[in-house]
């Protein structure tokens, strides 16, 4: 796998590759090889990298659940309720002048990328849906893939953009950040 990587990454900065398959092979191993151990060991330990898919219902308690008949007073709670959410993360605007500045591109809003992934997931009943039926916990989940596969359907169309997503990880992450709460909002609404 390390030599799959090496290679890939070496082939397509001297050639174009328009293999898709190849490509999201690349991406899959890429994020594969940050779990696995870099020595030789025995076993790996995959707990926490593994998703719950099915339970078993165990009986603990039969009986009657009995309140205590009793006055008292209810104080409203004093969260967050009705404030302002700050933005955890830099605005739309502000990602492109880093990406302007890091790679001397020029960006801007008319470039409209971020919107069409945006608009991918909006024009998409099945994410719509999702969104609705789901938590925003739960709606990540699926997220994290469905990115992937709307950022390569749009890979040809923007190819200079997303040559500089593929090669820079933490500025995928950013965007990947940076778009989630509009798109999970929207289609919500939706």
């Amino acid at each position: 796998m390390q030599t799959f990587l090496r290679l890939y990454n070496f082939v397509t900065q001297v050639a174009r590759l328009n293999d898709k398959k190849l490509h999201s092979a690349y991406i899959y191993y890429k994020y594969l090889n940050k779990f696995l151990p870099k020595e030789n060991t025995k076993a790996i330990d995959v707990k926490d990298l593994v998703d719950l898919e099915f339970f078993k219902m165990e009986k603990k308690f039969e009986g009657n659940i009995s309140l205590i008949k009793e006055y008292g007073e209810l104080n409203p709670d004093s969260g967050d309720v009705g404030k302002v959410k700050e933005d955890k993360i830099d605005k739309l605007s502000e990602i492109i002048k880093k990406v302007n500045a890091k790679y001397k591109t020029n960006f801007t809003h008319m470039d409209k990328v971020y919107e069409q992934i945006q608009n991918d997931f909006f024009d998409d009943e099945r994410m719509r849906e999702f969104a609705k039926k789901n938590d925003e916990k739960g709606f990540k989940e699926v997220y994290e893939g469905e990115f992937m596969e709307k950022i390569l359907n749009r890979y040809e169309a923007n190819d200079k953009l997303f040559t500089i997503l593929f090669q820079d990880n933490d500025l995928f992450d950013e965007i990947k950040l940076a778009l989630f709460d509009t798109i999970y909002e929207k289609l919500k609404k939706k």
